[in-house]
């Protein structure tokens, strides 16, 4: 069985670490570790938000999730909310957070290379990057009082696709770190986790919906 992602407890609980007295930096390899699990993380929320708002998806649970409309909408939100601050959390740019671009750095002297590499490969959705950090920080964790957050989606201008794709593209920058920071990771081993772990989040919630 794929590793559960802990619903970020785990990594929540490392990062909090750092207001500890005498707190020791993590290594390069707990780090990538962390992202491997904040991938997950977001490929499972990502997966289960499809299924419930992507119109070919749902249409074979139309009536359930109209019928139970009051405890499934507001789900899809949570999933929702759960893809937009783990994207941002996994691309965030400040310089006191764990995020990719955070650990490229630190991977530099180690692993030149692979460090190149994945930011060349994460480089051109830089700016969709920003998009998606722009509805977490105007619409969910602070209200923009200038601008409503219809013309803050409007402006982001994101789709389903376009997030899947920076999803997917996150998976293989992970996936290309954990191969040279983390022992005994082989190729593949990230996105083939990523991926189970949504497939096995859209079955168990297609049960679901079924038996209702």
């Amino acid at each position: 069985m794929d590793k559960p992602a802990s619903f970020g407890v785990a990594a929540a609980a490392r990062r909090s670490a750092t207001a500890l007295e005498g707190y020791v930096p993590a290594s390069l390899e707990s780090l990538v570790s962390e992202l491997s699990d904040d991938v997950v993380l977001l490929s499972q929320s990502y997966a289960a938000w499809l299924q419930l708002v992507h119109p070919e998806q749902r249409a074979p649970y139309a009536e359930v999730l109209e019928r139970f409309s009051s405890f499934f909408e507001p789900t899809a939100l949570a999933h929702f909310l759960s893809v937009v601050v783990t994207t941002y959390q996994l691309t965030d740019e400040r310089s006191d957070v764990v995020s990719v671009w955070r650990v490229l750095e630190r991977a530099q002297n180690s692993y030149p290379e692979v460090a190149r590499e994945v930011g060349a490969m994460l480089a051109p959705s830089r700016q969709i990057f920003e998009r998606i950090a722009s509805i977490r920080l105007k619409v969910y964790a602070h209200r923009d009082g200038r601008v409503g957050p219809e013309m803050i989606f409007r402006e982001a201008n994101l789709t389903p696709e376009l997030i899947g794709s920076c999803m997917s593209l996150l998976q293989f920058a992970v996936d290309a770190l954990a191969v040279r920071c983390v022992p005994g990771c082989v190729a593949g081993a990230v996105v083939t986790r990523a991926t189970h772990a949504a497939d096995r989040t859209r079955g168990e919630l297609r049960t679901m919906l079924a038996a209702l």
